[in-house]
């Protein structure tokens, strides 16, 4: 069956301003007299001429209208330039052993409107179109009968038992992966029209999703275009089939854009279709209510998955088991148990996944698939990742991306560069990470895989974080954030909403970084996705600590440690341990907060993540210093310094310059302090970060008060005021209320005297 029967094709006459030549003109009053043709014998012999002169080079394709037996006398189908019905065509060779072969014969209408000159022109034309025509997901023509004076226009195209699109989708119930594979096709044919020379433009394709064409409810033609120009388009949301798959929702936004320059080309569609769950159509019988074909349930199940509808996705998956272990399917087994790793990590249950995804390995190695096992041993270095089992993991992504390098699998490419950018990165080999996310984002782009694009820009977003690129994160996260929520993925909206809010708390947006961090807290909850929760409540967690609402942010911060623990996520628990510390260090609990550095220091230098072990000695810096032991406190922030130095990160150097200044006044080396103050404000105030900005200025007021240099005090401690106020920073205030009793003691102190 040719899926996808593309009729009334137009021809653009010119590439620079396409005009599109019309087909046969419909009459709509009916059949016409034709008086020319019936009153003028010269002007019949004069068209009767025209005709054969016309179609000279067609003549191959005339047929004798006597080989033509019309079988039924209802109507196939009914167009706008005139009926189709069903035929025997009969062979005219004196060879017995060929068949008859059936055919459908369209059957065009004189238009008295257009004159017989013109609509035997635009016949021709359309004729010289089709002929040229060759490609599997388009109805090649037969022939054509042509008599003219009397009233016989006819093509004859080859005979499609399933009938067009429309009469197929209606012979059945049809599964969301079917319907796609059928706008795969009709994709494909467009593709190869838009190609010829001139460009052909179809101009008349129909509803394959839903079965109903745009505005089916609505009669008047001018109004359907007031209605569009206004942008009242079609509600996709509210429709059922359509809801479910997110990502041909964005196809369809993109194509009705009111600017045709603003409209994909079809090379366009066909990359983004490729990556949305279909399955080719299989008839089922009148006795089969449920889907039968575990490849079609394999589809489904991915459908589901992708949405984050993880109940239906899973019924889908062992229905679709049920069905290729009765029937030893191994490779249909392979994929579903792949598939099966994949809902499994989104719900953390790490290793029934890594089962999952083994399985898969050896399944796909004993039937000799390289991309599926190429497949499966990605899935197994997802897992190690996660449990921070970095050698194994680096093994398995170098292994996977080997395999897909063999069998030239881009997409499984990317995927293996990302997770080696993730080993890197933990690591602190930030160089190598970002080379690996961005040749995964390039490839990705290039073949339309957006959830690809969406992981190389995950990838992308944090390594900026790291060189405290703040702003740069942001847009990459907000990037990642449109992609994700075009294709409907929530679970990649959750992630990269963290990732939003980790930029946003970076450059003191606390209460966009609340918001980012709350919706992806509530959309794992949703998935039950434990990690992505501990993730997006350390984040809180340390938003609260931001405002100086430690009893919350200790509360949500220990709610994440204890799931990191649980799900034995090592670098998470780093996090969640400096984070606390950071908590009981502002509450004077010192010895709490050393024992919380000690812990995550531990952690980070067993994962090799040298901008972890920074951040906890930066933070045994501040508990040893508020203890006054400053030789302890002088050597962390030095290493401190010395490892974000080497790492690139702006934020880490000026916090670790910011320390070294309060060591350098306490031991009233004034001249030394004012200078690391002063570079870290500097620092601060280009990435916006407005605490550091607030830390800064506090020092520098405090050294300024010991300096009787009261006025610039003043300026330096009003300034860390303000910003306090505006990011409800409560010790920030309390040191800067204190600070402007000092000076003002101070002040009275040397007019008294």
């Amino acid at each position: 069956m040719s899926q996808s029967q593309l009729k009334q094709s137009k021809a653009f006459i010119n590439e620079g301003d396409p005009v599109p030549i019309s087909t046969l003109e419909t009459d709509k009053e009916g059949d016409s007299s034709m008086p020319d043709l019936e009153d003028s014998s010269q002007e019949s012999c004069r068209i009767k001429k025209l005709a054969l002169d016309l179609l000279s080079a067609l003549c191959g394709k005339r047929i004798d209208p006597t080989r033509i037996k019309f079988t039924k006398t209802v109507l196939c189908n009914r167009g706008g330039n005139g009926d189709v019905v069903m035929a025997t065509l009969v062979d005219d060779s004196d060879d017995e052993s060929q068949p008859e072969r059936k055919v459908a014969v369209k059957k065009l209408r004189f238009s008295l409107k257009l004159g017989i000159e013109k609509f035997l022109k635009a016949f021709v034309t359309e004729l010289r179109i089709l002929d040229k025509l060759c490609h599997p997901h388009i109805a090649k023509i037969v022939g054509f009968v042509e008599d003219i004076e009397n009233k016989i226009a006819w093509m004859i195209f080859h005979w499609e038992a399933n009938g067009n699109i429309r009469q197929f989708l209606r012979s059945g119930t049809w599964e969301i992966p079917e319907r796609v594979s059928l706008i795969r096709d009709v994709a494909a044919g467009l593709e190869y029209l838009h190609n010829c020379q001139p460009p052909i433009c179809h101009g008349d394709l129909k509803s394959i999703i839903t079965d109903n064409i745009p505005f089916s409810d609505i009669q008047n033609e001018v109004r359907i275009v007031v209605m569009v120009v206004r942008g009242q388009l079609p509600s996709i949301d509210a429709h059922d089939q359509l809801s479910q798959i997110r990502s041909l929702c964005n196809i369809m936004l993109k194509c009705w854009e009111p600017e045709p320059k603003e409209r994909p080309s079809v090379i366009e569609c066909k990359k983004l279709l490729r990556w949305i769950p279909f399955s080719i159509p299989v008839m089922k019988s009148d006795e089969e209510s449920e889907v039968r074909s575990a490849a079609l349930l394999i589809q489904n199940g991915e459908m589901y998955r992708l949405q984050g509808q993880n109940d239906k996705a899973l019924d889908a998956f062992q229905k679709g088991l049920v069905i290729a272990r009765s029937t030893g399917d191994k490779a249909a087994i392979g994929g579903i148990m792949i598939q099966l790793g994949h809902l499994r990590r989104a719900q953390s249950k790490y290793t029934q996944a890594d089962e999952s995804f083994a399985e898969a390995m050896e399944i796909y190695k004993g039937i000799g698939d390289d991309l599926g096992q190429a497949n499966a041993v990605l899935g197994r270095g997802n897992i190690h990742w996660t449990w921070s089992k970095h050698d194994e993991a680096e093994r398995f992504y170098v292994d996977a991306l080997e395999l897909y390098e063999q069998v030239g699998g881009d997409f499984g490419r990317a995927s293996a560069l990302v997770g080696l950018g993730h080993i890197h990165h933990t690591r602190s080999k930030h160089g190598e990470a970002e080379r690996c996310y961005a040749q995964a984002l390039a490839i990705n782009i290039s073949i339309g895989y957006i959830l690809g694009q969406v992981n190389a820009l995950f990838g992308v977003g944090r390594t900026q974080m790291i060189r405290s690129d703040y702003a740069e994160a942001e847009k990459s996260f907000t990037q990642a954030l449109d992609l994700s929520t075009s294709t409907g993925n929530r679970f990649n909206r959750a992630s990269a909403s963290l990732g939003l809010g980790d930029a946003y708390r970076a450059r003191s947006k606390y209460a966009e970084a609340k918001e980012a961090f709350s919706r992806a807290l509530e959309i794992f909850k949703a998935a039950g996705n434990r990690l992505g929760q501990a993730s997006a409540l350390l984040g809180l967690g340390n938003v609260y600590h931001a405002r100086s609402n430690d009893a919350e942010a200790e509360e949500y911060c220990s709610r994440a440690l204890e799931i990191y623990t649980d799900v034995g996520f090592g670098m998470g628990r780093g996090n969640a341990l400096c984070g606390l510390g950071s908590i009981h260090c502002a509450q004077s609990e010192h010895a709490k907060a050393e024992k919380c550095y000690v812990e995550a220091l531990d952690v980070y230098t067993g994962l090799k993540h040298s901008f972890g072990r920074g951040d906890a000695l930066l933070g045994l810096g501040d508990t040893y210093r508020e203890r006054s032991k400053y030789a302890e406190a002088e050597k962390s922030y030095a290493q401190a310094l010395e490892i974000f130095t080497s790492d690139g990160n702006r934020s880490g150097h000026a916090n670790a310059l910011r320390g070294l200044g309060h060591i350098r006044r306490a031991r009233s080396k004034y001249e030394q302090a004012e200078e690391l103050y002063s570079e870290a404000l500097e620092i601060f105030t280009s990435l916006e970060d407005e605490r550091g900005q607030t830390d800064s200025s506090l020092g520098l007021g405090e050294l300024r008060i010991r300096q009787a240099r009261y006025v610039e005090a003043k300026a330096f401690i009003g300034r860390a005021a303000e910003i306090s106020e505006r990011l409800e920073y409560r010790l920030g205030k309390d040191q800067s209320e204190k600070l402007l009793l000092d000076v003002l003691e101070a002040e009275k102190s040397t007019v008294g005297s």
